[in-house]
């Protein structure tokens, strides 16, 4: 199993990757919407994690286009925002984790990795 991290605060980036390292999971990092397409083109990722507000391109609309190409890949929205137009929004596309980051990621992470991706696949 394989996901892309997307954030553009690398200690958070890196604190997600280290904690999915810990459930035998890869990942990749992008600091930017614009690497992130590079290495989605490229890799075979089974999940997202998205940080909303990114420089440039935001997370949603990012990931609106990577649902475009594929309607089935379970997203988490990380964000500090608290305008609620745009949580309905992520919460309809996706799960959604609060900054800042605390010791319940891991938990919140399970949580996502057992609802949305399909049994079959192995970590």
């Amino acid at each position: 199993m394989k996901f892309l991290i997307v954030d553009d605060d690398a200690d958070v980036a890196n604190y997600i990757a280290a904690t999915l390292e810990a459930e035998a999971i890869d990942s990749d990092i992008a600091l930017d919407a614009e690497i992130a397409h590079k290495l989605f083109y490229l890799g075979d990722f089974d999940a997202l994690v998205v940080d909303a507000i990114l420089p440039g391109v935001s997370g949603i609309s990012f990931a609106k286009e990577i649902r475009a190409m594929r309607p089935e890949i379970p997203i988490l929205f990380c964000t500090g925002a608290t305008d609620e137009f745009n949580k309905q929004l992520m919460w309809s596309m996706g799960m959604v984790c609060h900054k800042p980051l605390d010791a319940s990621l891991p938990f919140i992470l399970r949580r996502f990795i057992a609802s949305s991706l399909p049994p079959s696949r192995d970590r």
